[in-house]
């Protein structure tokens, strides 16, 4: 008995074993899409929570600052869409010299495997923060300072700063810095000793991106306009772990306001931001740098006036040999009777032409 039950075990396993190859073999495919399936829904549950948390931490950061700087503070988080589970806002209202102050909090997005997690080594994502501040008023003031490795892709963003500007020579900032402006009046005005020595600090270099001023710019937020002109204060920077605090030794550039040892790179930055806010509003530009920039802003709109001309008329160009290949193709496929009619037909209403513009002309 001992023997035959044995025997049945055998055959019980064998049969059990080739039934489990038999169903891989057959469901192969399924199986790996579920498996597909759950490390994108696990990536994406975990992405979403840590980006979550990154805007929840950092809100709770700046909070203070900005509740002793405006009547109203909110985090909005948007929902539906893809970028909401990496992008976070936040919105601040009821400061004098200021209409709101916006902040995107833009994350990596980790719920992305294949741009969060296989593709990071080649596309470095980081988290960062853009900020924007309209202005009441500003003189003709654009300026930007601006990391070298930034500069391409902010001048691809804000492409009227290669139209006003020109790059400009400070020798007090960092070498991987740079400045284009509109006017030496202006770096005079803006590039004061505050925000140099800011500049030189390690750690907010580090993390600042660029910051820019203008009043050829546009601020949609405000005016519901994305090509409406409008200054504004704009600036970027990262979200950078190792720059949470500042060193001891920043006490002394951000003397005029209570600084603590916690104090971090995103509070330094906004308290600029906002010091900026007031002070750009306040600057007077001397006689000759206005008078500069007037005569310099005529000369580009007539420039931009000619190329806008320009290709206007090449449009029209374009038009019209387009309608005569159509003209000409028409006339081929006429027979011979057909096409003298068409050719008489014109000439009468060429004739009409004249006719009409002679008496417009008495």
């Amino acid at each position: 008995m001992g023997t035959l039950t044995d025997i049945y075990l055998a055959i019980s396993d064998t049969v059990l074993n080739n039934s489990k190859i038999t169903f891989l073999e057959n469901y192969f495919i399924e199986i790996l899409a579920v498996i597909i399936f759950m490390i994108f829904l696990i990536t994406a549950a975990r992405g979403i929570r840590v980006n979550k948390m990154i805007a929840r931490r950092l809100y709770q950061q700046i909070e203070p600052l900005l509740v002793s700087q405006f009547s109203r503070v909110t985090l909005i988080s948007k929902s539906f869409w893809m970028d909401s589970w990496s992008s976070f806002d936040i919105f601040a209202t009821g400061r004098s010299n200021c209409s709101y102050l916006y902040i995107n909090i833009s994350c990596r997005p980790r719920q992305d495997p294949l741009t969060g997690f296989l593709l990071y080594p080649l596309t470095r994502f980081k988290d960062c923060l853009y900020v924007e501040i309209p202005l009441d008023i500003l003189d003709p003031i654009v300026i930007l300072v601006c990391k070298r490795n930034e500069l391409k892709s902010a001048l691809i963003e804000y492409p009227e700063i290669e139209i006003h500007c020109t790059q400009k020579k400070v020798m007090d900032i960092p070498q991987n810095w740079i400045v284009y402006s509109n006017s030496n009046g202006a770096i005079e005005k803006i590039l004061n000793g505050r925000l140099v020595k800011i500049l030189n600090c390690c750690q907010i270099s580090q993390s600042l991106k660029f910051i820019y001023i203008s009043d050829q710019t546009t601020c949609p937020r405000l005016t519901n306009n994305y090509k409406k002109i409008h200054p504004c204060i704009k600036a970027s920077f990262i979200l950078d772990k190792s720059s949470n605090n500042l060193n001891k030794n920043y006490k002394e550039i951000n003397s005029a306001v209570l600084v603590n040892e916690t104090i971090t790179v995103h509070e330094t930055i906004l308290k600029l931001l906002l010091s900026l806010n007031d002070t750009v509003q306040n600057i007077k530009l001397s006689e000759r740098t206005l008078q500069h920039v007037t005569s310099q802003r005529q000369e580009i709109e007539k420039t931009l006036y000619k190329l806008d001309e320009s290709k206007r008329l090449a449009k029209f160009e374009q038009k019209r040999r387009e309608k005569l290949q159509e003209e000409a193709f028409k006339i081929n496929q006429m027979t011979p009777q057909h096409q003298k009619k068409y050719q008489e037909k014109k000439a009468r209403q060429e004739a009409k032409s004249k006719i009409k513009i002679k008496r417009i002309r008495m």
